[in-house]
């Protein structure tokens, strides 16, 4: 998802949503530098190649792995998860 999101970023976000949403917690997460890369690829996704409005799948998946990566104390998952809510259209 990190290094080809034009492949794997759409379909990625939604199974990892679909997991995490499942299972609960930061057990996804807590892989070495998992979060660190998630929130990049989600980032790369808002600010960058995404910023119009988005369909309400793609928002509640990355408001999903949002959440659970502010639970781990990710200040810039925090970031990222005020700017979905409070910028983006939904479609």
């Amino acid at each position: 998802m990190y290094h080809f999101p034009n492949v794997f970023f759409q379909p990625g976000v939604h199974i990892l949503a679909k997991h995490q949403s499942e299972r609960g917690g930061t057990h996804l997460l807590s892989g070495l530098n998992t979060a660190y890369y998630l929130e990049g690829s989600i980032q790369r996704f808002l600010q960058i190649d995404e910023t119009g409005p988005i369909t309400s799948e793609m928002h509640q998946s990355c408001f999903t792995l949002l959440d659970a990566l502010v639970k781990t104390a990710s200040s810039r998952a925090y970031y990222l998860r005020e700017q979905l809510i409070r910028t983006r259209r939904i479609l």
